[in-house]
């Protein structure tokens, strides 16, 4: 079996490095999913294909041809080998402000634009490196140099190396992590209600069971006012996921701890990169690879989920058929909003959109490796 490093970094016969986003870039010391097979090629797409517009091309795509010269791989070389690994992507303007950050803040970089490659932050520990990534990012804040910066989180991301130490690289503030196209972590459960017979039966659907759906704040700074898993969230330095869940569940959906941990189900990991659209705020097409650990989680009957940090709206308690109805209008309204994006780059007025209120949704991939309800549904054509 190859490792990590192996399915993203190959060479041509030149020698030249070519580094493929087929799995997660660097595997964290609590991953270890084996890496998801290419997708089919088939006339057939499913929901989970049709969900990912904005999803990074394949390699050896018309699409990926197109998109990596837009791109420097930011590179890193452990200090017990001297070949160099990649652990992220950079647009060209963030390769080029980062080139005009001082060097007293930075240290040392090293770029090359035949390769499109970047060496930066280097310091021998990680402290110094997350110091020089956070003045770093600090700065161009301060200068307004990205807008994606505007929604600073205070929050840190932890970025890994590769097996077998999976040692921490530095850490980085969560809004500017997309800027380095870094691998970032996070947990999603999907929670749901069991049906009687004759509950299943009143509700006309085919499944025993309800799923509880919640809607983002139209306030958050990342895809306001869309759908989502029941309890979502990014797990933070120093954090395991487990623990992040039990965080999130709290904040956001107001369960009991006490019932988290004791019956939520682990139902393995999403691995998937994609460009950033609008909705996500800030800069467009900037690189995002995550992994996300997907837990299922029985709610009793009498357990509601409720708004808690203002990050959600409202739980909606919807039957299997709503929420596969809500995948298939949602692809239809994206296909369509594309389509006149098109048509408007040709009109004097750019024109914003309205978006749907009931179909949005938020969860999409381009591989798996879970036995999660959500992405079963998903995973139906």
């Amino acid at each position: 079996m190859r490792s990590n490093l192996e399915l993203i970094k190959e060479c041509d016969s030149s020698g030249t490095l070519q580094f493929l986003p087929l799995y997660i870039l660097n595997s964290p010391p609590h991953l270890t999913s084996p890496p998801p097979p290419q997708p089919k090629q088939t006339n057939q797409q499913t929901n989970i294909y049709l969900l990912s517009p904005h999803r990074f091309p394949y390699p050896g795509t018309p699409e990926h041809t197109a998109l990596i010269p837009t791109l420097y791989t930011l590179l890193y070389t452990p200090s017990n080998t001297s070949t160099p690994i990649p652990i992220g992507y950079l647009p060209t303007p963030v390769h080029d402000a980062l080139l005009s950050v001082p060097a007293a803040i930075t240290g040392p970089l090293s770029s090359n634009s035949t390769s499109r490659t970047i060496e930066a932050f280097t310091q021998p520990t990680e402290p110094e490196r997350s110091s020089a990534v956070a003045q770093t990012c600090t700065s161009w804040r301060e200068q307004k140099t990205f807008a994606v910066l505007s929604g600073w989180r205070n929050e840190l991301y932890p970025v890994y190396g590769p097996s077998p130490s999976h040692e921490l690289l530095f850490n980085i503030e969560r809004s500017a992590s997309p800027l380095f196209g870094v691998v970032t972590y996070g947990v999603h459960m999907s929670c749901y209600t069991k049906l009687s017979p004759s509950e299943q039966a009143a509700s006309n659907t085919s499944y025993n069971f309800k799923m509880w759906i919640p809607r983002r704040s139209r306030q958050k700074q990342t895809y306001g006012g869309l759908l989502d898993n029941t309890v979502a969230g990014g797990i933070a330095s120093g954090e395991s996921p487990f623990e992040s869940l039990i965080r999130e569940a709290d904040e956001e959906a107001s369960l009991p701890s006490t019932l988290v941990r004791s019956q939520t189900i682990a139902a393995g990991t999403v691995t998937y990169i994609y460009l950033r659209d609008s909705r996500a705020g800030g800069e467009t097409n900037l690189v995002q690879p995550e992994v996300q650990y997907v837990y299922d989680l029985e709610l009793p009957k009498d357990v509601v989920p409720q708004p808690k940090d203002g990050e959600v709206e409202e739980f909606y308690l919807w039957s299997v058929e709503k929420v596969k109805l809500a995948l298939k209008e949602e692809i239809q309204i994206e296909n369509t909003k594309r389509n006149l994006a098109e048509s408007r780059d040709q009109l004097p007025i750019q024109r914003k959109m309205p978006t749907h209120p009931e179909i949005e949704v938020v969860f999409r991939t381009n591989s798996y490796t879970s036995t999660s309800r959500s992405v079963q549904i998903l995973q139906e054509a």
